[in-house]
């Protein structure tokens, strides 16, 4: 165990809280980008730097990261349990089957880099030089020798588009700029994506697809500051990014206005014929254009309330929508225009209750 008995103990949980923030962020960041993209190498710098403080701070030559019946523990100290960062953290080194990890003074951006796409779902974590794994069994027959496989791998972009949710501070305007480079990096990993891939195909899809990414994020953004975590928070987020997947089924020509109102049928349909598709995305997929009341909307043979899900969608639905017919005006000028038809529609086919947290939200990220 370290001796920081001669250190203020403030300044040692200091510097080990911006360890433990540096690791967890490099670790989402090599998740959603390869090892080489500058946002990547801006990760690994970041660690080295908070990896040297905490050297400093806590006298010590090798810091030690310990699983210990899912609580982490820093140099055999249980740490913070409640923060976002240890639980992510947390869920990084499970999902990499390792227990012990030991980061010894020397270590190299290289032998981080590995480290870092080892807890990112990559391929097995292994020692070096300057780091120790301890693991449980890494790599048997069925990984064909990539560890965790491509379920790490999904498993990690997931947690880093939820930090990626948490962390937004410069407003809904970058949402579109950001999930796309994530989505340029990961859109081969992940079987949503692949969905996806079909707007991408025909020129005249191409705003669809934008538009599915940026109404994802901002579901999970807004249903992160409802509460919502875990299952429910990953359902609504696949449920978002895939609720216009029905438009497929048009093969790029831009059908009638009648319908183009049977896309939510069709998207629940093409889900529901999935091998292993959640209930949630099938239901968003169905529901998002249906009155929050059960009062309206369509398909119109539904007449029901639809879930949280599909209300969280419906919200950003219509913000983003909004916001892209309006793409030739000001920012500023779009947001307004945008408040202002979610207020219009409050009461009528949105929940005012959520329109009114979605707002203060954006206000909020300004």
């Amino acid at each position: 165990m370290t001796d920081t008995g001669n250190l203020a103990p403030a300044e040692a949980a200091g510097a080990t809280r911006g360890f433990l923030m540096g690791l967890s962020h490099a670790a989402s960041t090599f998740g959603l980008y390869p090892a080489e993209h500058p946002r990547a190498r801006q990760a690994l710098g970041k660690l080295q730097e908070a990896f040297a403080v905490a050297l400093t701070a806590r006298q010590t030559e090798e810091v030690t990261l310990l699983l210990v019946d899912d609580d982490l523990a820093v140099d055999h100290e249980p740490w913070q349990r409640g923060s976002v960062y240890a639980a992510a953290l947390r869920k990084a080194m499970t999902r990499a089957r390792v227990e012990r990890l030991t980061l010894q003074l020397g270590v190299t951006g290289e032998e981080l880099a590995d480290l870092l796409q080892a807890l990112a779902g990559a391929y097995p974590a292994t020692s070096g030089e300057h780091i120790q794994i301890g693991r449980l069994a890494i790599g048997d027959s069925s990984d064909d020798g990539f560890g965790a496989g491509l379920e790490g791998r999904i498993d990690a972009l997931r947690d880093g588009l939820d930090l990626l949710a948490e962390d937004l501070t410069k407003g809904f305007a970058q949402l579109e700029r950001t999930l796309w480079q994530v989505l340029e990096t990961t859109a081969q990993q992940d079987r949503t994506f692949a969905l996806l891939a079909g707007f991408r195909e025909d020129g005249q899809n191409e705003r669809l697809w934008r538009h599915s990414i940026n109404v994802g994020l901002l579901a999970i953004h807004h249903g992160r500051a409802l509460g919502l975590a875990g299952e429910a928070l990953h359902g609504l987020g696949v449920g978002a990014l895939l609720h216009d997947i029905g438009y497929l089924d048009f093969e790029g020509r831009m059908p009638s206005p009648a319908l183009r109102r049977r896309h939510p049928e069709l998207g629940a349909r093409r889900l529901a014929a999935i091998e292993g598709m959640a209930e949630v995305p099938i239901l968003v997929a169905f529901e998002h254009h249906l009155a929050w009341d059960g009062r309206g909307g369509y398909p119109e043979s539904a007449a029901r309330r639809p879930g949280l899900a599909a209300q969280i969608t419906a919200v950003a639905d219509c913000w983003d929508m909004v916001l892209q017919a309006g793409a030739t005006l000001p920012y500023p000028a779009r947001h307004d225009l945008a408040v202002a038809e979610l207020q219009r529609r409050a009461g009528a086919m949105l929940d005012p209750f959520l329109v009114a947290s979605f707002v203060e939200r954006t206000s909020a990220t300004e």
